[in-house]
C-alpha cells in the first residue's frame, strides 16, 4: 500500500503523473477538492473500493448510520474522475483497494487556487 502524493493542477498543467496502482491499495490525503485519476490500459474492468471508516457517521436527523463502502468500476481501455466525500476519510486519508491492480495507474490531484 502506497501513500498517493496530491499533485496540483494549473493551467499549464500539461498532464497529471500517473502511478502503478500498488497491491494492496492505496491511500491519500483527503481534502476539499481532491480527486483522483484512475486509468485501465488493458482489457478488463477493474473494481476500485473505497473503504469506508469504521466508526458510524452521526446526525442530527438520522441518528446513527453505519457508512457503506463505496465501488466504482474503471472500464477497461478507459478512465474515470471521482472524489471522495468526506465520510471515506479516516484522520485525513482515503484507503483504496483494488480488485486487480494489472495495468492499473492512479492519480491523486487537486486545482491549484
Amino acid at each position: 500500500m502506497a501513500l498517493l502524493t496530491v499533485q496540483k493542477v494549473t493551467k499549464s498543467t500539461a498532464g497529471l503523473s500517473l502511478v502503478a496502482a500498488a497491491a494492496g491499495g492505496d491511500t491519500f490525503p483527503n481534502a476539499d477538492g481532491v480527486f483522483i485519476q484512475a486509468d485501465k490500459s488493458s482489457v478488463g474492468d477493474t473494481t476500485l473500493t473505497i473503504v469506508a471508516v469504521t466508526d458510524p457517521l452521526i446526525t442530527a436527523e438520522a441518528g446513527s448510520l453505519v457508512v457503506p463502502n463505496i465501488v466504482i468500476t474503471v472500464p477497461a481501455q478507459g478512465n474515470i474522475l471521482f472524489s471522495v466525500p468526506p465520510s471515506h476519510t479516516s484522520v485525513g486519508i482515503v484507503t483504496m483497494t483494488y480488485d486487480s491492480e494489472t495495468d492499473l495507474t492512479i492519480a491523486a490531484a487537486v486545482v491549484a487556487q
